[in-house]
């Protein structure tokens, strides 16, 4: 029983980390996206 609450009470601080660093990295890689999209959008305007 102390092995499976060990285990319940990791599974619950992973969960719990989860929730808050993925929509953090979320945020980041969607901010850096925006930020290099004019920059391919340029080079992509004179491409052509």
């Amino acid at each position: 029983m102390n092995a499976y609450s060990t285990v319940l009470a990791l599974a619950l601080v992973l969960n719990a980390a989860a929730s808050v660093l993925l929509p953090l990295l979320y945020a980041q890689s969607a901010r850096r996206a925006a930020l290099m999209a004019p920059a391919s959008l340029h080079a992509l305007e004179e491409s052509v």
